[in-house]
């Protein structure tokens, strides 16, 4: 009996699971995407894995590709056997830019009425569309210098670090045994390893 219970619970879990990635395809506008726009055979100019998106209202990491015929998005892992592979075509994309003090994106907007959007760091437009050269929506490349990348990436790991440290020395205040030292180093730490890798990725 209790076999067959954690065998429920498993498959419970599995099922429960699917509902909502059912729901948030749904919601974000990737199933509606994946009907509308198809995915085909194409030459891949360049793929970006492991990249921050939002897709509609929901937010995921995707694979994209830049392609002869157009942007496609893929979904990593198995989740990618529910969220099907999408190619929209360069011509049915709109990009439009904006620009903060330490954060620029971009987002793509698709179809004519609008069927969906993408957005995602400024960088990855940059280098999707030195990939994909005049097919790009934009009609030029945008290069960013390597300067703007250290100096933003400088100053969002000086107000991380120093947020973390406040935030630590405050709970140190709080009786706690550990050494203050302790308390500030692991996440400043984390926010370099963070912040380096973000680096790398920009400059690469």
């Amino acid at each position: 009996m209790e076999k067959f219970a954690v065998f429920g619970g498993i498959v419970g879990f599995v099922l429960f699971f699917l509902l909502i990635l059912t729901i948030v395809g749904f919601v974000s506008g990737w199933f509606r995407l994946r009907r509308s726009y198809p995915d085909r055979p194409q030459t891949v100019l360049r793929r970006m894995r492991y990249i921050s998106c939002r897709v509609g209202t929901a937010h995921f990491v995707l694979t994209l590709e830049a392609c002869d015929g157009g942007l496609r998005l893929r979904m990593p892992g198995p989740i990618g056997l529910l969220y099907r592979p999408i190619l929209i075509p360069w011509q049915a994309i709109r990009v439009t830019r904006r620009d903060f003090w330490l954060w620029q994106s971009a987002t793509l907007e698709f179809g004519q009425p609008r069927a969906g959007r993408l957005r995602f760091e400024a960088y990855v437009a940059d280098k999707l569309a030195a990939a994909a050269g005049s097919r790009w929506p934009e009609g030029r490349v945008f290069p960013q210098p390597a300067s703007r990348a250290f100096i933003q990436i400088g100053l969002q790991w000086l107000i991380g670090s120093a947020l973390f440290a406040a935030f630590f020395a405050f709970v140190h205040g709080q009786d706690t045994d550990l050494p203050v030292g302790y308390l500030i180093a692991i996440p400043v730490a984390m926010v370099t390893v963070a912040c380096i890798i973000r680096l790398i990725r920009r400059l690469s």
